[in-house]
């Protein structure tokens, strides 16, 4: 009887432990269930995050893509805003052609009212000529708007890049009567300004001829006169720098009488015409000269000596282009 009763007791423990243990591992399946649940919602908030974000981006690099193509179809390299002497604001367009690569450009424009109407008031390249630049140079190297002739108005002043050439075209853009003009457009190493018939107003003059070892000779600096807001070639002027030139040599020879110094002092002669001056140096210091005149390692010493005969010829010829010449519009290539 006794064993009856502790069979049965068994056997209820056994059926509540069997019912405990069905009921734990359905929570734990609901627990599991509700836990990979959250899991794929989590996962569908990141897919949609993700493709949102990249959505963006795509968005960005075709928006980006628009835009450059946008500036690479208006041929627009650089812009920059100008006031004139008059109050009026224009945009000075730095441009290019189809045939040129990105970051460079050959023509320079000038508009009124650019974000609106956009009215081309100057175009270079319509008149004929063009300017190479690059925008990879640091703006004061090519480009001015200011008053260096000190003729009391600010004028447009650009220089082609040194990067694609040496000898540089130089462009002054003038303002008058609300118009823009050329006012010089030359090739040119190095420009300056200096007043030679004391007017007040600077002239602008620089070698437009290279010299040195290459060439045999000094080069040749022309002067320029302002007249009428353009450059005109000024014959007096040049005379005037060319003697100024030999003076100054003639000063530096007289300090310190070295065979360099006679060597340009030399030079200065041929350039300047003065012959009789020349020959008279090369005879009374044909001492000092004739030791050197082999000296095939500094050869410079005595480069203009030993080419005196073919500059004075040279120059002979430069100087009847520049009387033929003067007063001639400072336009050339």
């Amino acid at each position: 009887m006794k064993l009856m009763k502790y069979s049965i007791l068994i056997g209820c423990l056994c059926l509540c432990l069997s019912l405990s243990l069905v009921g734990c591992k359905k929570g734990e399946a609901e627990s599991l269930k509700g836990e990979e649940s959250s899991y794929e919602k989590d996962n569908t908030v990141k897919d949609s995050r993700l493709q949102d974000a990249d959505g963006a981006a795509l968005e960005d690099e075709k928006e980006s893509a628009e835009v450059f193509e946008e500036e690479t179809e208006s041929g627009v390299v650089l812009k920059e805003d100008i006031t004139a002497e008059d109050g009026l604001t224009y945009t000075l367009v730095f441009a290019k052609t189809e045939d040129m690569e990105d970051h460079y450009y050959n023509n320079i424009c000038i508009y009124k009212d650019y974000s609106g109407k956009k009215e081309c008031v100057f175009d270079l390249q319509a008149q004929g000529h063009s300017i190479l630049g690059t925008e990879l140079d640091e703006m004061p190297a090519f480009y001015a708007y200011e008053d260096r002739n000190e003729d009391g108005i600010k004028e447009l002043y650009l220089t082609e890049s040194g990067m694609l050439s040496d000898f540089q075209r130089r462009l002054i853009i003038g303002y008058f009567n609300k118009t823009f003009n050329i006012m010089f457009y030359c090739p040119m190493y190095e420009v300056k300004y200096q007043d030679f018939d004391g007017d007040g107003i600077k002239e602008l003059f620089g070698a437009t001829i290279a010299g040195g070892q290459v060439s045999y000779d000094i080069g040749f600096e022309e002067v320029f006169k302002l007249k009428d807001n353009q450059y005109y070639c000024y014959l007096e002027g040049t005379k005037k720098l060319a003697n100024i030139q030999q003076t100054e040599a003639e000063k530096q020879f007289e300090k310190e009488p070295t065979l360099q110094n006679l060597n340009t002092l030399v030079g200065r002669c041929a350039y300047n015409s003065d012959v009789k001056r020349a020959d008279k140096l090369l005879l009374e210091y044909e001492k000092m000269i004739a030791p050197h005149l082999e000296d095939t390692e500094n050869f410079e010493d005595v480069i203009f000596i030993l080419a005196y005969s073919s500059m004075v010829e040279d120059y002979k010829e430069r100087w009847q282009w520049m009387q033929k010449n003067d007063g001639a519009l400072a336009v050339r290539e």
